[in-house]
């Protein structure tokens, strides 16, 4: 699977978006050495931006945070397992949604989003 892996900023710096992905294992831990990738434009003019591959094998969390003008940060967190998309959720107003997929792996986005340290008021995932 491809994933777009992105750092940059607009010329002011008031926009800027970052994606991360996170490998799931015992613990936690960013990937950041790839070695199958191609240079692709980044969205914004300063930084750089991947499209990386994937290994087959293993649970991944991929997460793309766009802050805008006014600083309020929005995004999507997808988990992936073996090559499979499972649970896709939606950041806003420092709530994440469930959009579709699979409530168990919820609880592994909880501690992605804790080893990120990324500020979340609710959860809501669904009955």
């Amino acid at each position: 699977m491809e994933l777009l892996l992105e750092n940059s900023e607009s010329k002011t710096g008031l926009h800027r978006i970052r994606t991360v992905i996170l490998s799931v294992d015992d613990s936690i831990h960013e990937l950041k050495d790839f070695v199958n990738y191609k240079k692709v434009s980044p969205i914004y003019k300063k930084g750089e931006a991947k499209l990386v591959t994937l290994p087959k094998k293993g649970t991944f969390v991929y997460i793309r945070l766009v802050r805008n003008l006014r600083g309020e940060v929005f995004g999507y967190i997808k988990v992936i397992v073996n090559d499979v998309e499972v649970l896709n959720c939606k950041y806003r107003k420092l709530k994440i949604i469930r959009i579709s997929g699979d409530k168990s792996y919820c609880d592994l986005v909880k501690k992605c989003v804790d080893a990120l340290k990324l500020p979340v008021k609710r959860f809501n995932v669904g009955k």
